[in-house]
């Protein structure tokens, strides 16, 4: 552990805070029904540094169920501003989901989503190990769809919802003792969300992922990941619940554009 007292009191208890909320979510008493699902995702996403201070953020997500099968494709976009090295935080994110009817829970009627986000992100080592701490914000608004008698899918509306979600994320080099070029690491992270609103009706945690794999950093900018996530996701009511075995395949690149500017 870190050798600074408020550093390793702060990871026990964000490690707690994660098994507490993730223990409340099972009520017992309550039976739900839980499908076992396998699907892949594929992240790549580019940083773009423009100035000292700030940057772009910008990650597509494609999401599969059983490999062949739409389950949720993403674009992510946010204004990143950088503190120092180890702090940033973006003022302002968007996203945009196309949803689709997958697995055993399949949705009624399609219902895709816009999404601004803010964020706060800090990492630091510990001995080793590079922890990356990840809080967001999220304001959803969801299309509230209906099917007509013709069948024909039409939007009365919108849907807003609120949404927090924490992410704590480790990395281990395992051939230098830092994270520079030609590294390869494990990498271990667990997210955790809460909704809130007036139009929520599960309080407790409804989605969690749990992720395990190999990394390899390539060159001072670019890094790919490999491994197994856990996503257990929970409906709106709580009466049904998705345990998602993923395959999960990440490509990160970053570029910094600072010295195009003294050219």
């Amino acid at each position: 552990m870190n050798g600074n007292p408020l550093f390793n009191l702060l990871i026990i208890t964000l490690f707690l805070c994660i098994v507490i909320v993730k223990q409340s979510a099972a009520k017992p008493g309550h039976e739900r029904q839980t499908a076992q699902q396998f699907n892949n995702w594929f992240v790549p996403s580019v940083n773009i540094r423009f100035h000292k201070y700030v940057g772009l953020y910008v990650e597509g997500q494609l999401r599969f169920n059983q490999f062949i099968h739409n389950q949720q494709h993403q674009f992510r976009t946010g204004l990143d501003i950088h503190v120092n090295e180890q702090i940033s935080f973006m003022p302002v994110a968007y996203v945009y989901t196309w949803n689709y009817q997958y697995g055993e829970f399949p949705m009624a009627i399609v219902a895709n989503e816009h999404r601004m986000f803010e964020q706060f992100f800090f990492k630091f080592k510990s001995g080793i190990v590079q922890w990356n701490n990840r809080f967001r914000m999220e304001q959803r608004w969801i299309e509230h769809n209906v099917k007509g008698t013709d069948g024909i899918i039409i939007r009365e509306g919108w849907t807003y919802r609120n949404r927090f979600r924490y992410r704590l994320l480790a990395n281990i080099p395992l051939n230098h003792s830092t994270m520079q070029a030609k590294t390869l690491f494990l990498s271990f992270w667990d997210e955790f969300f809460v909704s809130f609103g007036k139009n929520t009706t599960y309080y407790l945690p409804d989605q969690n992922r749990a992720y395990g794999g190999v990394g390899y950093k390539f060159n001072k900018n670019g890094t790919i990941n490999l491994g197994y996530m856990h996503q257990l996701l929970t409906s709106a009511n709580g009466a049904r619940a998705e345990s998602n075995h993923t395959l999960f395949i990440g490509f990160n690149y970053d570029f910094d554009l600072r010295n195009l500017r003294k050219r």
